[in-house]
């Protein structure tokens, strides 16, 4: 059997690590999950917490946050309707 990975699969490859990033960067940076609208219904992560920055590390983190909750939203957008990654 030869697996066929689509675009949808990429896609949605991309989709998970730009999550695991954005949620990465948001708990150090608001000591939150990313807002419940970029989640499509999924599970909150547990054990996160704020980081302890200093003021320019701060100013870093939200400009990264920020972007990475850009990659999401973009994919999201790209992505539509279309069907999730069934591997």
């Amino acid at each position: 059997m030869v697996l066929q990975i689509t675009d949808v699969d990429i896609l949605n490859f991309a989709l998970n690590l730009e999550y695991l990033e954005a949620t990465w960067y948001h708990y150090v940076t608001y000591g939150r999950d990313i807002p419940a609208e970029l989640t499509g219904g999924g599970p909150a992560p547990q054990g996160g917490r704020k980081g302890a920055l200093t003021e320019e590390g701060l100013e870093y983190a939200i400009e990264i946050t920020t972007d990475e909750l850009n990659h999401v939203r973009f994919l999201r957008t790209a992505l539509g309707e279309l069907p999730a990654c069934g591997l």
